[in-house]
């Protein structure tokens, strides 16, 4: 017999004792996944759906083995990189899977379902996240799109390439690329030193704790110089700033309690601080529109951006923690001058009864006028109000220098009440943190603001003035109309490069890192 008949013969022998066995195994398992939860090696099968539509084609047979099966492995077990969890991904049992020299065709068969399952489930998690964000917090609605993992999947077989399918589903912001640059850096760097001190450090002093000092600015990059020395020197001072400026605190180089609080942070709190917004930009779509607003709750400051550019920056007053400033899109539809302003139901019945209760004179005062259920305005002073109706009626506060929308509010419509204004309150541009508003957002130099977002219509500065020195409510509707993005971002990509971090004022971040680090369940 000829070694070319012999190689022949063994082929068949090994399709028809191993292969045709593995793959008929295979076979039956996605026809019972079709109908109802399966659990092969002890692990279920998570992205089923994804799965079955896989596998749907007649001729796909087994796919993982050889050097995809070696590919895979070592996509998944880089998913760390990306702050996700390798075993979501069946990680361990497909590696000791791989590495038995003989297997069984059930095993061969288990070997294929799950790596399937684990790198369509991968992409979907980096397209759309791993975590439900509303889940986490109630007032979180995001539209997330869902991709297409199994057309990623395929192209990526074709061109025997799945760093292919990674790269075609990573969100596309340069914040996530620097961000997953960020998350390597860290895993890497050596802890630092914890800071524990009370009271205050100032320029120009001495003190024992600034050696420690000098090494966590060394650690996290805002420094370099000497570590020993207990001089407050102005070397030092330059790096305190850099410090300050990165985490949106007052750049005065005291070493005061808010900057004490992020100095405190260690390198493992960075860590996760980077992994949940990793998850973050993956809720979001791969690209915003050419003409957008964005509003960083954590960063209280808002950006209007135009064919990729930044075209304004304003400071913004955001919802306090128990009246937080959902996060969710909408679209800009008008800009009002001089506006009335209806009181929300949470601040009438929170704010407005009880303050009316307690003074009567209350809405006069202020300016309010209340308006029964036929919508028949009320005397105040001959109204009962602690008839249980009056939390139904409407409260309406003229316009005015006292009125608490200030000259002028941008409108986007939505569920959740939620619009841009200027406020009466401006000194409380002047604070760091800035959470005092009920949920909307308070912009800092509305008037500059509406000159960008009135531009398209031919309105400049004079005209605007005008509008709001007229004292008449006007409403001017939008033919350019951008989208608004209300976001929160705790860490991200600054214009200089470098990444910023921001006090978790909402104190979201805990519990979406926690739901990254914790096990699966069935997608």
């Amino acid at each position: 017999m000829t070694s070319m008949a012999l190689w022949w013969l063994l082929l068949m022998r090994f399709l028809q004792e191993a292969y045709v066995p593995a793959y008929q195994q295979l076979r039956d398992e996605v026809a019972w996944l079709a109908h109802t939860y399966l659990e092969v090696e002890d692990e279920p099968v998570r992205a089923y759906g994804h799965v079955v539509a896989f596998y749907a084609q007649e001729d796909r047979g087994l796919v993982w083995h050889g050097d995809r099966l070696e590919q895979w492995l070592r996509v998944i077990g880089e998913s760390g990189w990306e702050g996700l969890r390798p075993d979501d991904y069946h990680y361990q049992t497909v590696q000791q899977l791989a590495r038995q020299p003989v297997r069984t065709p059930e095993e061969q068969a288990h070997l294929d379902l799950l790596a399937s399952d684990g790198m369509l489930l991968l992409l979907y998690h980096i397209t759309s996240g791993k975590v439900n964000p509303e889940m986490i917090d109630p007032n979180c609605h995001l539209d997330i799109e869902t991709g297409q993992p199994v057309a990623h999947l395929e192209r990526a077989l074709g061109a025997n390439n799945l760093y292919l399918a990674l790269d075609s589903v990573r969100p596309k912001w340069p914040d996530y690329y620097r961000l997953l640059y960020e998350l390597r850096h860290l895993h890497f760097r050596s802890d630092w030193p914890a800071w524990e001190m009370q009271g205050v450090l100032y320029p120009d002093t001495v003190h024992p704790h600034i050696p420690r000092l000098r090494q966590i600015l060394i650690a996290t990059g805002d420094f370099s110089g000497d570590t020993s020395s207990w001089v407050y020197d102005d070397q030092l001072q330059a790096g305190v700033h850099r410090f300050q400026q990165r985490h949106g605190l007052i750049i005065d180089g005291i070493i005061g309690q808010s900057t004490q609080a992020m100095l405190h942070k260690s390198r493992q709190d960075r860590i996760q601080t980077v992994m949940v917004n990793l998850e973050r930009w993956r809720w979001l779509p791969a690209m915003f529109s050419d003409y957008y607003v964005i509003v960083n709750i954590a960063d209280f400051v808002l950006y209007i951006v135009k064919e990729g550019q930044v075209v304004a920056r304003h400071d913004v007053i955001v919802g306090k923690p128990a009246r937080k400033t959902p996060i969710f899109s909408a679209r800009m539809r008008f800009v009002e001058f001089n506006p009335t302003w209806t009181i929300p139901p949470t601040i009438k019945l929170e704010d407005v009864l009880p303050a009316v209760r307690k003074d009567v004179q209350y809405l006069s005062s202020r300016n309010i006028a209340a308006y029964n259920q036929k919508m028949e305005k009320v005397d105040p002073l001959l109204q009962d109000w602690n008839d249980p109706s009056v939390r139904h009626f409407r409260f309406v506060q003229d316009p005015g220098p006292n009125n608490a929308l200030g000259q002028i509010k941008f409108m986007f419509p939505n569920p959740y009440l939620i619009y841009m204004h200027d406020t009466p309150n401006r000194d409380l541009f002047e604070r760091s943190t800035r959470t005092f508003s009920s949920g909307c957002i308070r912009v800092c130099e509305p008037l500059a603001m509406a000159e960008v977002v009135l531009a398209h219509l031919g309105w400049d500065s004079t005209s605007i003035q005008a509008a709001v020195d007229s004292a008449n409510t006007h409403t001017v509707r939008l033919r350019e109309q951008p989208d608004v993005h209300i976001m929160y971002f705790t860490s991200w990509m600054g214009s200089t490069g470098q990444v910023q971090y921001r006090k978790d004022v909402y104190a979201l971040d805990e519990p979406i890192y926690e739901a990254l680090i914790a096990p699966m369940t069935v997608y």
